[in-house]
């Protein structure tokens, strides 16, 4: 049941994950608040942990839970003994994408990084309510993920995709 306090914040869908725009605004909004990147992953759960009033809702209106366990060595890379190999890559994943965009570069998320950078992005979004809500999100209307703009909360030439 939700509180009555609560705030809601839609998770980082599809849609933004595609926008050259929104990804570099994240990566921004990352290098801005993430103290140390290669401490990343302690920082992105202690947020989760301080933000008990946020409640996060998918693109068809579903409250969910954010699962940190991405960020974590699986069982079975524990078992094989990769667990410090994992952690270290996802530390070198914090340093990147807390490292600013060029202007000249198109900045796009990685298909086996795409639920990471969405749960990340998702969390500053929440940290980020009023600088965020300049944002031209792409908040979906339905779950087929057609998009529409957050500004005009109506599809427009910008947000449409195929």
């Amino acid at each position: 049941m939700m509180n009555a306090a609560s705030i809601t914040c839609f998770v980082f869908n599809d849609a933004e994950l595609q926008s050259p725009e929104l990804i570099r605004k994240v990566r921004a909004l990352a290098a801005k608040t993430i103290p140390e990147p290669r401490n990343g992953v302690d920082f992105v759960a202690d947020c989760l942990r301080d933000l008990p009033e946020v409640q996060f809702v998918n693109s068809i209106g579903q409250y969910v839970d954010i699962d940190l366990s991405i960020f974590e060595p699986t069982d079975n890379q524990i078992d094989l003994g990769d667990a410090e190999r994992i952690s270290a890559r996802m530390a070198d994943w914090f340093e990147y994408i807390c490292s600013p965009v060029p202007d000249h570069v198109t900045p796009y998320v990685l298909p086996h990084t795409k639920e990471r950078f969405r749960v990340l992005a998702t969390i500053l979004i929440a940290l980020h309510p009023i600088e965020v809500s300049e944002w031209r999100r792409f908040i979906p209307s339905n779950d087929n993920f057609v998009a529409r703009c957050c500004e005009s909360r109506a599809l427009c030439e910008r947000c449409r995709f195929a």
